[in-house]
């Protein structure tokens, strides 16, 4: 079974509060087989961060890939990290989103790893070049 890597990111301005998202899909090698970066309106940063899973475990499920590759998704955030993986309940406004995000992951048997945000710094970029 191999794997794909995951890497999502969200970013806010302290100064216009708007938002960007960012993620980008590699293989073993490091080949980068998808990125993305999106502004996402004026959003709290935890939502930034739960809109950008959102985008990246939406495109990765529609790209024409092996079934039997698994998703390992590796994010900097880590309250959005504990919502996904049930460690702790989400904000009322969140819960549905992080459900119906968190029924993906369980189906697709994708892997959430908690990263230091020094080592997500290209999908940083991607993020902060979202919000324009």
């Amino acid at each position: 079974m191999g794997f794909l890597k995951l890497n999502i990111d969200g970013a806010v301005s302290l100064e216009s509060l708007k938002g960007g998202i960012g993620g980008i899909l590699r293989d073993l090698e490091g080949l980068t087989l998808m990125q993305f970066s999106t502004a996402c309106g004026v959003v709290p940063a935890t939502l930034a961060e739960l809109l950008a899973d959102k985008e990246g475990i939406l495109k990765t499920i529609n790209l024409p890939t092996d079934l039997s590759v698994r998703i390992i998704m590796e994010s900097d955030c880590k309250s959005v990290e504990d919502w996904l993986t049930k460690s702790s309940n989400p904000p009322v406004a969140f819960a549905p989103m992080v459900m119906e995000l968190t029924k993906i992951i369980e189906s697709k048997g994708m892997i959430f790893r908690l990263i230091p945000r020094e080592c997500n710094s290209r999908v940083d970029a991607l993020a902060k070049s979202g919000i324009g």
